[in-house]
């Protein structure tokens, strides 16, 4: 598949990816579900035209560019020019987290598309891959019978979740 070369177009292309759309409309279920409005400024549409206009079509060189065009008049200049990346893994998989991995019996998690297994192994780690946390969540739902975690809208071919976004 190609990709845009200018960055209007690839901004545009970016937020219509399947994977993007598919974790906002799956976040903006969980968030129904516990009576919550889920939403992510940076993803916004509206947003994300303006930063494309902003950015001309060949767009910013770097991240501090970008965060000093878009929030120089918000932020102080040490956020606006960090080097480092904020990582909340070590948060998420606190101690709590961690006693849950240690009992868990793979139940919970569609066996034909996850294996617990493999899925353990990366849980067991150091530090966690965020990509995994939604499944983490479910699987501590499902285990502690919140719901049945099979019915969750996280569960459904991406196509069912195009309702009540």
């Amino acid at each position: 598949m190609s990709r845009p070369l200018t960055y209007p177009a690839s901004l545009q292309h970016f937020l219509r990816r399947r994977a993007v759309q598919a974790a906002l409309r799956n976040l903006r279920a969980i968030g129904r579900t516990l009576n919550v409005t889920y939403g992510q400024p940076l993803l916004d549409p509206e947003f994300a035209a303006a930063l494309a206009h902003l950015g001309g079509r060949l767009g910013y060189p770097d991240r501090t560019t970008t965060m000093r065009a878009v929030f120089s008049d918000l932020l102080p200049r040490s956020v606006l020019e960090r080097e480092s990346k904020a990582t909340f893994n070590s948060v998420y998989a606190h101690h709590h987290t961690r006693a849950f991995i240690e009992t868990w019996d793979g139940s919970g998690l569609d066996s034909d598309l996850i294996d617990a297994d493999a899925l353990l192994k990366i849980w067991q780690q150091p530090v966690i891959h965020g990509g995994t946390f939604q499944l983490l969540h479910l699987a501590w739902l499902h285990a502690n019978a919140a719901f049945d975690s099979t019915q969750h809208p996280c569960q459904q071919p991406a196509a069912s979740l195009d309702e009540g976004q």
